[in-house]
């Protein structure tokens, strides 16, 4: 098996291009690494997105409430790997506009192949405050 169809190779590419897309505030570059409908649960709260159209992020409220300017992938180790499903423990950072790392969590992201297309579905995301050693 080759890189480009290697479950492990491109999850952790996926991964990588999502917090790329992150950084540029592309919405449509987050669309292309994801499979739909594609859900996320951070701080209890689920938010559901049921197609591609439907996606988008405030990326305004990012800078306004926690002064982000951009993210780094920590850390993005395979738990589980199948022919056609991944599930990532990652990590993840954020920093301000002065280079400062605010913000460490951790997540589970789950990246599943839909009709020939490798993308993120699933992602359940712990905040710092809610991380209990």
């Amino acid at each position: 098996m080759d890189a480009v169809e290697d479950p492990a190779f491109i999850a952790q590419a996926i991964a990588e291009e999502f917090v790329e897309g992150f950084n540029a505030r592309d919405d449509q570059r987050h669309r292309d690494v994801m499979n739909f409908p594609s859900v996320i649960l951070v701080d209890g709260q689920f938010k559901l997105w049921e197609r591609p159209e439907d996606y988008a992020l405030p990326w305004d409220r990012f800078v306004e409430s926690e002064g982000w300017h951009r993210s780094t992938l920590d850390a993005a180790e395979i738990v589980q790997l199948g022919p056609d499903k991944v599930h990532l423990q990652v990590t993840f950072s954020r920093y301000d506009a002065d280079g400062v790392r605010y913000s460490t969590r951790h997540g589970l992201w789950v990246i599943t192949r839909v009709e020939g297309h490798w993308g993120i579905q699933c992602r359940s995301n712990f905040i710092p405050d809610q991380i209990s050693s």
